[in-house]
């Protein structure tokens, strides 16, 4: 368990302090594209820079399987800050219009 716990903290190093959206170049589910878009125009709204990450990639597999493991969800797309999950299209969309997206995103926005 923590060869397994190391090798995600591993992973995930890269995007310690970033904004990331986890995504799929892979699609099969028209949704998971309307959602991908939206995700990507909210946080552009937001002047939020974030990296990309295509879950889809064979040399992003363990990025992939470590951003899963700490939201407890295989969906696409999903949002972290700090390597922490944020949520999905949804859960982004109820931030923002709850007005409560600035406090999440606090320190990531761009000036």
């Amino acid at each position: 368990h923590d060869r397994l716990h190391s090798t995600m903290a591993e992973a995930l190093e890269p995007y310690k302090g970033k904004v990331v959206l986890l995504y799929t170049s892979y699609v099969t589910n028209q949704l998971f594209e309307v959602h991908y878009r939206q995700v990507q125009t909210m946080l552009a709204g937001l002047k939020v820079p974030f990296i990309e990450v295509d879950g889809a990639a064979p040399d992003m597999r363990e990025v992939r399987s470590a951003l899963w493991a700490v939201s407890e969800s295989r969906t696409y797309p999903q949002v972290f800050v700090d390597n922490k999950f944020v949520g999905d299209m949804g859960m982004l969309q109820e931030l923002v219009d709850a007005g409560q997206a600035g406090d999440v995103f606090k320190g990531y926005m761009a000036e």
